[in-house]
């Protein structure tokens, strides 16, 4: 009958799971070795055996090991070490080490954003996928669309027809308007999340990225035209930052997107996370 030769145990967490994996624990019972640790958020669980200093794979284990261990202690992994194909080891230094990472969750969620001089807002999707980092895109639109046919300023409370950044000749009669606007605008960013805090129901991440945007305001004049009026209308380089808050399966993400130097929008949002 086969027995068991392991003298000393030598258990160790992952350096990179230290946070996640604590209170490792060994010891033999019956045919196996029963590896146990308390795990402090769901992960996906490896173990590890190096005997004598070289690394070896076991191919009897079972228990608490593999995609989407729950969190909890006392997690349980055995070893059906007498077993094995080759399982006859005779050794005084055998090490395990428990590996924990978290797993990979895709989000999807709606977005809407506000801004002012004049009002507008626009809506949108964001989508992505998170670990302790991850990455993401979005994209948002007022959905008005058209081509403007001339560009419009404003003097004393009079509009101006004239040629892009072209003041007005002082001669020139007040273009009548009627009353009419739009506003045109998208935006599309991608960027990194990054995650700044970790309980068991609800996690906290940071983001930022950058994209290029675009927003005109289009005014109507008498005879039908839309025409663009230039001290509001914006386009260029966009940066995007905000904070994400995931509780359980339902996520919620609020931020500021701007199209540098100086339109500024406020952004709120809701969906799902999976996993």
């Amino acid at each position: 009958m086969k027995s068991l030769d392991f003298v000393i145990l030598v258990i160790l967490p992952s350096l990179l799971s230290a946070q996640q994996v604590t209170n490792i624990r060994a010891q033999q019972e019956g045919r196996e070795i029963a590896v146990y640790y308390d795990l402090t958020e769901r992960a996906n669980v490896t173990l590890g055996v190096k005997v004598d200093g070289e690394r070896v794979k076991p191919q009897l284990l079972s228990g608490d090991l593999g995609r989407h261990i729950e969190a909890g202690e006392r997690k349980r992994i055995a070893w059906q070490v007498l077993d094995e194909k080759n399982g006859k080891f005779k050794s005084t230094d055998v090490v395990f080490s428990v590996r924990a990472n978290a797993p990979w969750r895709a989000f999807v969620l709606a977005e809407g954003a506000i801004a002012s001089k004049p009002f507008q807002y626009s809506v949108g999707l964001m989508a992505g996928a998170v670990s302790r980092v991850g990455a993401y895109a979005k994209a948002r639109s007022s959905f008005q669309f058209g081509s403007p046919e001339g560009f419009i300023r404003r003097d004393n409370d009079n509009y101006y027809i004239s040629t892009k950044d072209a003041s007005h000749n002082a001669a020139e009669m007040p273009y009548l308007m009627s009353g009419k606007s739009k506003i045109m605008h998208y935006v599309v960013d991608a960027g990194i999340i990054v995650r700044v805090a970790n309980k068991q129901d609800y996690k906290w991440y940071v983001y930022a990225g950058a994209g290029y945007g675009e927003r005109r305001l289009l005014l109507q004049s008498n005879d039908g035209k839309w025409l663009r009026y230039e001290p509001t209308s914006y386009k260029g380089v966009s940066i995007d930052v905000g904070v994400m808050m995931a509780y359980k399966h339902f996520i919620m993400t609020l931020g500021v997107n701007m199209i540098v130097p100086k339109y500024t929008e406020i952004q709120i949002g809701s969906g799902y996370i999976f996993n």
